[in-house]
């Protein structure tokens, strides 16, 4: 095998390692997330509605779990781009 598609290939194989990290810090923040919810609602109680943002009756749950839904979005981006990158590199190789 030549050295640059053995390079190609511990590459890959670096990017679904962090991917599957990248997953569980997904899985995290998302359990963070809604632990931030069900506090909330737990003092305040539970609107029946889904959350909508565009929706004054919402500001106060939105407000209060703002850092949390914005680490749990951060942690998706970083986790698509990863994917994104895995699959281009594969491609790449297939080729």
């Amino acid at each position: 095998m030549k050295t640059k598609n053995m390079s190609e290939l511990l590459n890959i194989g670096q990017l679904t390692l962090d991917l599957h990290a990248s997953n569980n810090t997904v899985r995290s923040a998302k359990t963070i997330y809604y632990d931030a919810l069900d506090r909330h609602e737990g003092k305040y109680g539970r609107d029946p509605e889904r959350i909508n943002p565009r929706d004054p009756k919402h500001a106060a749950v939105i407000a209060a779990t703002k850092v949390e839904y914005e680490q749990y979005q951060a942690a998706k981006r970083f986790s698509y781009n990863i994917q994104r990158r895995l699959s281009t590199r594969c491609r790449r190789f297939a080729w």
